[in-house]
């Protein structure tokens, strides 16, 4: 029975998986791609095609050819640029679809083996795609993996990084060992090249390690590991404070609460409650954050009892190796979400940054999934309810899937991509200052001036030195397009600018300004 259902549900599994495969084919082949592909990253996403596309043409690092930036995480950066040597954006988009994928199904393939060997009872045959239906039809995770951005290939490295160090856990260490510390240290590295606060994990992981065995030859093994970590990632860290005088990329600073303050606490409520809950059916998101108070209980209740499941003192749902591994992941996190909502006021993408601790609860509810299926194996009644909720959740998916279809603009300002590539802007020769500029930028790239410092270190600098009004007045812009609250953010820093330019209408969602004649 079990064996049936376990290649029924595989194929239930396979099948979505084509067909959204398929959906980013339809986005592939549409006349505004710009306006469709990779919606789930928002705007930033075309930061790194514009970057990939002048570094494949031989532009270096840089935002318009002229501009070297360190606004990106380099892992990522550097598999576009890859892309881009086939020659076209479209052809480039493709690739970064299937890379997407292979990260995704990849990521699913790490967490069965991670659960898989947290524990040395027997794994039944049904847990694997109950398991990995879990992390493929999360809303928040799926979105992750197709959305243009690092996070997907984040998501990915960080479960190859936790399997990793869950077989150096659960092996003694008599001697050092170069192998093993070669794998630790070209895990870690590669998780903090894929983004920055990988910093986190690692640091917490190779600690508790440490702590847990502190024989020489351990100590000796982790240095090993931290040396060759930190030889894949300095040039990166040197590279970054060339570019900008930052240790760390110039985005993260250009967003920070010191620079520009912002504070949405529902916004943030919202995204810690996605996070702490996984997202598997329709109107679940609104269900939970729409008051957020039934989501907020939800959370805190399914949080504090996988806790109290996996590390109770007589838990068999993983053996010490694995709970000490999660206990340091854990940890981490914390650190993870008091750090954002304390120096980034980036709310908008706190979804993103906290795609580990999603990763944590998936990771905790499959330990205690295949628990349930291990001790109800025989039981019709339970593989009939697990298959139920699969199927509903694939059902669930298929749904999300098809919904975009047909739709001629996806995500934040894809309709103002939509309506720039409609508007006289494509051909009248303009120079146009933005602050949020990814899909434009793109789209225009030698007319587009990035005025936010995410992409420009001139723009940053300006910002960090409160000159906004002279790197308006530097940049000669024939109009100004901005958000409602960008535009606010103007009046505030750089009151000046509303005496050279004057509202011309609208472009999608943002407000355009001309300048007035001279």
């Amino acid at each position: 029975m079990n064996r049936i259902l376990f290649v029924l549900l595989l194929a239930l599994i396979g099948a979505c998986v084509l067909f959204k495969v398929a959906e980013s084919v339809n986005r592939l082949l549409s006349t505004d791609m710009v306006a469709v592909a990779f919606a789930e990253g928002g705007d930033d996403a075309y930061y790194y095609l514009t970057i990939a596309r002048n570094a494949a043409r031989g532009a270096g690092i840089t935002i318009d050819g002229v501009e070297w930036t360190s606004g990106i995480q380099p892992l990522w950066a550097l598999l576009c640029a890859i892309a881009y040597l086939a020659g076209s954006d479209r052809a480039a988009f493709a690739i970064l679809y299937l890379a997407s994928y292979a990260f995704w199904i990849g990521g699913a393939v790490l967490l069965v083996l991670f659960v898989q060997r947290a524990t040395r009872l027997p794994f039944p045959v049904l847990a694997i795609p109950l398991v990995a239906g879990l992390f493929l039809w999360d809303r928040q995770l799926n979105e992750l993996y197709v959305n243009g951005m690092e996070s997907g290939l984040y998501i990915s490295a960080l479960l190859l990084f936790l399997v990793v160090a869950q077989r150096s856990a659960g092996t003694a260490v008599r001697a050092p060992s170069l192998r093993h510390a070669a794998m630790m240290g070209l895990s870690a590295g590669i998780l903090m090249l894929a983004r920055n606060d990988g910093v986190f994990v690692c640091a917490f992981v190779m600690l508790a390690l440490l702590i847990a065995d502190r024989s020489r030859a351990r100590f000796y093994e982790l240095v090993i590991a931290g040396v060759i970590a930190c030889m894949l990632v300095l040039p990166w860290i040197a590279y970054c404070y060339w570019v900008a005088g930052l240790f760390v990329p110039q985005s993260g600073v250009a967003t920070s609460v010191a620079l520009r303050p912002f504070t949405h606490p529902a916004d943030t409520i919202r995204a810690f409650i996605v996070s702490f809950v996984p997202l598997l059916f329709v109107r679940m998101r609104g269900f939970l954050t729409e008051p957020p108070m039934v989501g907020g209980v939800l959370a805190v209740f399914l949080t504090v009892g996988l806790l109290v499941a996996v590390f109770r003192p007589r838990s068999r749902l993983a053996e010490a190796p694995t709970r000490l591994v999660l206990l340091a992941f854990a940890a981490s996190n914390v650190v993870l979400l008091a750090y954002y909502p304390l120096v980034s006021s980036a709310v908008q993408f706190y979804e993103r940054y906290f795609g580990p601790v999603k990763l944590l609860i998936v990771i905790l509810l499959s330990l205690v999934i295949v628990a349930a299926a291990r001790r109800f194996e025989a039981s019709k009644a339970f593989a009939a309810t697990a298959s139920a909720v699969l199927v509903a959740a694939i059902l669930s998916n298929a749904y999300w899937i098809a919904e975009p279809w047909g739709v001629p603009y996806r995500g934040y300002f894809g309709s103002s991509a939509y309506a720039l590539a409609r508007s006289p802007f494509m051909t009248d020769g303009s120079r146009i200052g933005m602050m949020e500029s990814g899909r434009f930028g793109f789209m225009l790239p030698d007319r587009v001036v990035n005025l936010d410092g995410k992409m420009r270190v001139p723009a940053l600098r300006a910002l960090q030195q409160g000159r906004l009004d002279e790197e308006i007045q530097r940049g000669n812009f024939d109009y100004i397009l901005l958000n409602i609250f960008d535009e606010a953010f103007f009046d505030e820093r750089a009151p000046a600018w509303r005496q050279r330019y004057v509202p011309a209408g609208k472009l999608g969602t943002l407000a355009v300004f001309k300048r007035k004649p001279q």
